[in-house]
């Protein structure tokens, strides 16, 4: 959140890990990934880092992990070709609330009659296709030096958005039998278009009515307590929305709160949680992301959505409801903000995102049945932590009333 110190900039970040895990939605990812030594950021996914390091020496398991790693990086530079067909579809995003909400509705629930047009249709097309095929036969040449048994790749597209493209990944052997499961691997824009998608969107938002804007809004939370004057005041200013993609869209932001949920709050990723986080960023010249695969089911496996207010924590990707596998399952955590990001009370959100001791009083009032709340606030820092943290928790006081703690929480979001 906000910037960096100057001094860190210039001293340079040796891992990303680090800066990542102390907060999210930076305003300066173009300075961090500049100075960082290693613009990888957590690894291969499990199945394939067990293979890799099963036998050989400590050089030998490194080399093979960072041989793959870089495969996948030629592979994901092949098909950044398709940005170049991105404005195209984003061009041709339907406004009008019916025919949006239809083209969504057929794209959560796999339906091939599109209404209007869709990335879909751009990575179906002949000439992606070849773009495709090359990329197959980068990946395989890539990995057999270190997977010998490989002997097929099959790249099948998933659908793409304003900042990047999704693609099935299958590795298969002589016997056309997987080596290991499906991945996705999500490709970046290199150069981004969030400015020209912040345009169409801001234009979709002012056609909708009231009551459309809402319901659109709360298809991606449905818990929102949102008001139709704060949608309408951020998502109508193409320049402010630009800045807020650039927060929390993309391959640095992504890379960003997947650590930060991951390393930070220790959120467990998997089809029962609700949330399958990406293994794998790499945020240098070819950005992309390896995650495991989900198969759509229609039998909703996850119990219930992941509960992003459980961390002072907003889901604010409200047109793009193809992010959840089942309606439930989140793939793509793009568009996660601190809880009052949207409203601009960041000097709020900042003294709990990325703090551990406000992040621990804000939970504590989350699981408290409202009735109690007031006792339980005149209660915080006599009686419910232990001693050694008595120190932070008087500073935090000096820093958060009270009254703000109580504020962030009864509007119950980022509003």
């Amino acid at each position: 959140m906000g910037g960096i110190p100057a001094k860190n900039l210039i001293q340079g970040f040796g891992r990303l890990k680090g800066i990542f895990r102390s907060g999210i939605n930076y305003r300066t990812y173009s300075q961090i990934c500049g100075t960082a030594k290693r613009q990888v950021v957590g690894n291969l996914p499990k199945d394939m880092l067990s293979r890799l390091i099963s036998g050989g020496t400590k050089t030998a398991k490194r080399d093979a992990i960072i041989g793959v790693q870089n495969a996948f990086e030629q592979a994901a530079k092949v098909l950044s070709e398709q940005e170049k067909h991105a404005q195209y579809a984003i061009n041709k995003i339907p406004t009008t609330f019916e025919t949006f909400l239809q083209y969504r509705t057929n794209q959560v629930n796999g339906i091939t009659e599109k209404v209007g047009f869709s990335f879909d249709e751009v990575l179906a097309s002949g000439s992606m296709t070849e773009v495709r095929i090359r990329a197959e036969e980068a990946l395989l040449k890539g990995i057999k030096p270190y997977i010998p048994e490989a002997n097929n790749v099959i790249i099948t597209p998933l659908g793409g958005g304003g900042f990047g493209v999704g693609y099935r990944v299958e590795v298969l052997n002589r016997g056309r039998q997987k080596i290991f499961s499906d991945k996705v691997l999500k490709v970046f824009y290199k150069k981004g278009i969030d400015e020209r998608y912040s345009e169409k969107i801001s234009k979709v938002v002012k056609s909708l009515s009231d009551e459309e804007l809402l319901k659109a809004y709360k298809m991606a939370d449905p818990e929102s307590t949102a008001t139709i004057e704060e949608i309408r005041q951020y998502f109508s200013k193409p320049e402010q929305l630009s800045q807020f993609f650039q927060r929390s869209h993309g391959c640095l932001a992504e890379a960003n709160i997947t650590e930060y949920l991951r390393g930070a709050l220790r959120v467990k990723s998997g089809v029962r949680q609700g949330i399958v986080l990406p293994d794998m960023h790499n945020v240098g010249e070819n950005p992309f992301a390896i995650s495991e695969f989900v198969q759509e089911t229609g039998t909703m496996p996850a119990a219930k959505r992941f509960r992003f207010r459980s961390y002072a924590l907003e889901y604010t990707d409200m047109l793009n409801l193809g992010n959840y596998i089942d309606n439930t399952i989140l793939i793509d955590i793009g568009g996660v903000t601190p809880l009052s990001d949207m409203s601009l009370e960041r000097s709020l959100s900042s003294k709990i995102v990325g703090n551990k001791t406000g992040l621990k009083i804000y939970k504590l009032i989350d699981r408290t049945p409202a009735k109690q709340r007031r006792e339980v606030l005149a209660d915080i820092g006599d009686n419910i932590f232990a001693t050694p943290a008595r120190d932070r928790i008087e500073q935090l006081h000096r820093e958060l009333s009270y009254s703000e703690i109580e504020k962030i929480f009864n509007r119950g979001c980022i509003y």
